[in-house]
């Protein structure tokens, strides 16, 4: 928790504060549990926040520009996908974009490899993700696509989540269960 650069600094502050809140409010007398919980390098439709991949990527479509840039990007140790296998990815299965890589002029203080540790929650929940790459690719697409296009997206949303949750349960997954 916590790191040399600014991203990864905030999420030790956020925990800090989070801690300071529990120890002067709640731990009297029991009465609350308090938890955080954070997700790394999620991807899925419905995330248009500045300075993201995916949803740069598609702003991008939307703009008719260019979408450049290389970071790292894995949520999982042993499916590490950098972001020109991710952009090609998204472009293969939307039909759409190109790749055109580009050294970065910025010189700003970032981690080359994010990545969240999710011992933890496989543990305790057991918690494991469901999708292949190239299915998270197209559940990505396919979330996108919706808004893109001002599909019913909460239908959609709830569609997705639902089939999302069927692959775990075909597939065994703890959780899912």
């Amino acid at each position: 928790m916590g790191g040399k650069d600014p991203y990864s600094a905030s999420k030790g502050a956020s925990e800090l504060i989070t801690d300071s809140y529990i120890n002067s409010f709640f731990n009297e007398d029991n009465s609350c549990s308090v938890a955080t919980g954070r997700a790394g390098n999620v991807i899925g439709g419905g995330d248009w926040a500045d300075n993201r991949i995916v949803p740069d990527f598609f702003k991008s479509i939307l703009n008719g520009e260019k979408f450049n840039g290389g970071w790292n990007f894995g949520p999982l140790d042993k499916s590490n996908y950098n972001v020109a296998e991710l952009i090609s990815g998204l472009i293969n299965y939307y039909g759409k974009g190109d790749l055109l890589l580009s050294e970065s002029k910025d010189k700003l203080q970032e981690a080359n490899m994010l990545k969240l540790d999710i011992s933890k929650a496989a543990w305790f929940l057991k918690w494991q993700p469901v999708l292949s790459f190239d299915e998270l690719i197209k559940f990505t697409v396919d979330g996108y696509d919706i808004d893109i296009n001002n599909d019913n997206v909460y239908r959609s949303r709830v569609k997705q989540l639902s089939d999302y949750v069927e692959l775990a349960k075909k597939r065994n997954i703890e959780w899912a269960k």
